[in-house]
C-alpha cells in the first residue's frame, strides 16, 4: 500500500508540481515572439473602443471612439483597408467611413465624401489607426506575468514611464511637452493580452492615467482606457461598395478658403476670430489675464505676450526674438537665449500655425 501511495504521489508531482516558473527574460522572449507574429499579419479584422476622460478642476470631459477595421494584404500593392469609426465628445458625434484601395483613400466624414491619393502608411497615419509597435519593445515593460483563461493565455504587462509615454504618442500623436510648457506626471499603464493556441493575439485591454500641469498651476488629470479584438487572421477580405466613383477630389483648406488677400485676412481676424485692430494693420487678441496674441501685418510679426515678456516671431524670416535672444527656426539654434525663452518662442510659432489653420491657410 505504501508503495502504491508513493507511485501516486510521484505521478501527481509530475502532473502538477514540476512546472518550472518562467523568469522575466523567458516571458519577455515568449511575448516578443507573439507580438512579432501578430504584428506581421497582413490581413485581419479588428474592433476597438477607446475612452479618454479628463478632469480640470470641477469640470469633467469624456471622449469615446468606437472603431471597426478590416485589413487585407497590408504592405502590398494590392492592399485594401476599410474602417468605420464614431467619435463622441460631450454629446457631439463625428462618424467616419473610409476605404483604401489602389493607392487611393476614400473618406466619408459626417456625409462629406472625398478621395485622395496616398500610401498605405499615410492612410494608417491619417486615420489614426492604432499600431502595436510599442508592444514589441521589451525595454518599455516593467513587469510581465502569465496566466491561463480557458484555452487562452493571458499576459499582463505593466509599463514603465517610457512605455506609458510611447502608448500616448502612438495613440494621439507625439507632443513636445517641453515646448508647450507642460509637465507630465505618469501614474500607471497596464496592458492585458489574450493569446490563442496559435500564438495570435485575440484581444487586448489597456488602462492608463497621467496628469498634466503648467507653470500657472493649471492641472489636467487624464485617464485612458481601451480594448480591442482581432479575428480573421490572415484571411480577412475587404468588400468595396459600388459608389466610390461618386466621391470628389480632396482640396486643401487654402485652396477653398475665402481669404485670398491680406485685407481678407485682416477682416477675418476682426469679424470672425476675436482680434481687435489697435493700430493700422496691427491686431491684438486677449487670451487670459495678462496674456495676448498679436498679428503685425505691417512688419510680418506674430507675437505672444505674457506677464514676463513679449515673444516675437518674424514669420517671413522664420526667426524668433525676445530681449537679446535671437532664435533661428531654420537651424534650430539660439543666441543669448535661455531654455525658457526658446520654449516660449517655439510656442509662439505653434500658436500662429494654429491661427492660420483656423483661417484655412495652413
Amino acid at each position: 500500500m505504501k508503495k502504491i501511495l508513493i507511485v501516486v504521489f510521484v505521478l501527481l508531482l509530475g502532473l502538477f508540481g514540476c512546472t518550472k516558473t518562467q523568469t522575466k527574460e523567458e516571458l519577455l522572449a515568449e511575448y516578443q515572439s507573439i507580438t512579432e507574429q501578430s504584428a506581421a499579419m497582413t490581413s485581419y479584422a479588428m474592433n476597438m473602443e477607446m475612452n479618454i476622460a479628463m478632469t480640470i478642476g470641477e469640470d469633467s470631459y469624456n471622449s469615446t471612439v468606437e472603431t471597426n477595421m478590416v485589413v487585407q494584404d497590408l504592405g502590398t500593392e494590392t492592399a485594401k483597408l476599410y474602417m468605420s469609426a464614431n467619435t463622441s465628445t460631450e454629446g457631439t458625434d463625428v462618424t467616419l467611413e473610409s476605404y483604401f484601395v489602389d493607392g487611393v483613400a476614400y473618406m466619408d466624414i459626417n456625409g462629406t465624401r472625398y478621395y485622395q491619393e496616398m500610401t498605405n502608411d499615410d492612410y494608417l497615419s491619417m486615420t489614426g489607426t492604432y499600431s502595436s509597435a510599442f508592444l514589441q519593445e521589451s525595454s518599455y515593460i516593467d513587469t510581465i506575468t502569465k496566466t491561463k483563461e480557458g484555452n487562452l493565455t493571458v499576459y499582463t504587462i505593466v509599463l514603465n514611464t517610457d512605455g506609458l509615454m510611447e502608448v500616448y504618442n502612438d495613440m494621439i500623436g507625439e507632443l513636445d511637452y517641453d515646448t508647450l510648457g507642460i509637465d507630465v506626471t505618469y501614474d500607471h499603464a497596464a496592458i492585458s493580452l489574450k493569446v490563442n493556441k496559435d500564438n495570435y493575439i485575440e484581444s487586448m485591454t489597456i488602462d492608463t492615467a497621467f496628469q498634466m500641469s503648467t507653470s500657472d498651476d493649471y492641472v489636467i488629470d487624464c485617464a485612458f482606457t481601451g480594448s480591442a479584438g482581432f479575428t480573421d487572421y490572415n484571411s480577412a477580405v475587404v468588400t468595396l461598395p459600388d459608389d466610390l466613383d461618386t466621391y470628389t477630389a480632396y482640396t486643401t483648406a487654402a485652396e477653398t478658403s475665402e481669404i485670398q488677400t491680406m485685407d481678407d485676412f485682416a477682416q477675418w481676424l476682426v469679424t470672425d476670430y476675436g482680434f481687435e485692430e489697435i493700430e493700422t494693420n496691427i491686431f491684438r487678441q486677449e487670451y487670459a489675464d495678462g496674456q495676448y496674441y498679436y498679428f503685425d501685418l505691417n512688419n510680418y510679426i506674430y507675437s505672444y505676450e505674457n506677464s514676463s515678456a513679449k515673444y516675437d516671431y518674424y514669420f517671413n524670416d522664420n526667426i524668433g526674438m525676445v530681449g537679446t535672444c535671437v532664435y533661428d527656426f531654420n537651424t534650430e539654434t539660439g543666441t543669448n537665449c535661455t531654455d525658457d525663452e526658446i520654449s516660449n518662442l517655439q510656442y509662439t510659432q505653434q500658436a500662429m500655425a494654429y491661427d492660420l489653420e483656423q483661417a484655412g491657410l495652413y
